[in-house]
């Protein structure tokens, strides 16, 4: 594969920035805090994307949020590297430009493969290349699903676009962006086999749009709970004795009021009654208690019986058949048990299932 070159790098955000002007926007406190909530929850949906695919765990966690000029920002502590742009159309203005090292994406991709004693010192092919653009494209996918939902917005991308970063140049050179530019630094942990870091660039005025987005998702719900929160000590407040009116009172050693107070108002204490109708509200009680207890659900495609010699003997790409034929309907299982079936359907670019059957016995 070719090196990165400028027309390279000019083609991959099609002239959208304006070399020639500096840019002026700032990033405060808030917004900076609100961008690395933003990253939480899109990588930590990319995170589980990729786990999925290599199927070990995966971390992508601990955003490090930085504002530097383009001009300073270098690759040095990554390079050899590959460079992914994601653009997004729909929903959101901009795009993010991940580098990751090759050595790092030769390790993901003989996990994927299953070769994972291949050498590390083997060179880098546009296998690699062709392999992280669409495992960047499955997690980024999920990862704009995610904020789809949190911001209420369809958000779509693009295609991922790689290059080559194996020189020590800055992301001046590399994105055509001038002034400043937010670098987000994240942790990348794959099982035991990697444990390295995952670089997010961003024009700033793309971190500006999300973290706004994220504050005015977030501000409403923070301003109704300030709303509560005032009323109730405004009711305290209001029901506070007057403190001058009572530093006025004369009170004798023994604690008996002599004057200036009205004598107490008493009655007497009135107790619900005990009868059978309070027998249906502890129940009700007794349920709310446990309607926050988490069950897990799963969803049973099909059962097959073999033996302990051919279970032996499967290796990577067998095929199990199982007693169910193709259309029917899956079990629908909650804490192991049996309570419903259903047809498989596709969200998005998940999985789901939509209930066609209740088994007898369960309301």
């Amino acid at each position: 594969m070719d090196h990165l070159s400028q027309d390279m790098t000019d083609n991959l955000i099609n002239k959208k920035t304006d070399t020639s002007q500096e840019n002026h926007i700032e990033l405060n406190a808030m917004e900076i805090d609100s961008l690395g909530e933003s990253v939480n929850i899109s990588m930590g949906a990319a995170a589980k994307t990729l786990s999925t695919l290599l199927n070990v765990k995966v971390y992508i966690t601990t955003p490090k949020v930085t504002v530097i000029s383009s001009e300073k920002f270098e690759y040095i502590s990554l390079f050899p590297a590959v460079g992914v742009q994601i653009k997004y159309i729909e929903g959101l203005s901009g795009f993010n430009f991940f580098v990751i090292k090759q050595d790092d994406v030769k390790k993901i991709v003989n996990i994927m493969t299953g070769n994972t004693s291949a050498d590390n010192d083997d060179p880098f092919t546009e296998i690699h290349t062709s392999a992280i653009a669409e495992i960047m494209n499955q997690m980024m996918g999920s990862s704009s699903t995610a904020l789809a939902a949190f911001f209420n917005r369809k958000i779509n991308i693009s295609t991922p676009e790689c290059v080559l970063i194996d020189q020590n140049i800055n992301a001046k050179s590399t994105l055509s962006l001038s002034g400043e530019i937010v670098v987000i630094k994240l942790k990348l942990t794959i099982g035991d086999m990697i444990d390295s870091e995952l670089v997010n660039i961003m024009p700033i005025e793309f971190a500006k749009e999300i973290a706004e987005n994220l504050i005015n998702v977030q501000l409403p719900m923070q301003t109704k709970n300030v709303v509560g929160t005032d009323h109730e000590n405004l009711k305290t407040v209001t029901n506070q004795p007057d403190v001058k009116a009572s530093s006025q009172t004369n009170i004798s050693n023994q604690g008996v009021i002599k004057t200036g107070q009205q004598e107490p108002n008493i009655s007497t204490v009135k107790f619900a009654n005990l009868n059978a109708n309070n027998e249906n509200s502890a129940t009700l009680s007794n349920l709310n208690v446990i309607m926050d207890v988490p069950l897990e659900v799963a969803v049973q495609i099909g059962k097959a019986s073999k033996q302990v010699k051919e279970i032996i003997e499967f290796t990577q790409g067998s095929i199990i058949e199982l007693e169910k034929q193709a259309g029917d309907p899956v079990d629908i299982l909650v804490n192991g048990e049996l309570i419903a079936r259903g047809d498989v359907v596709v969200i998005d670019d998940n999985f789901g299932v939509r209930i066609t059957e209740i088994v007898n016995g369960v309301v």
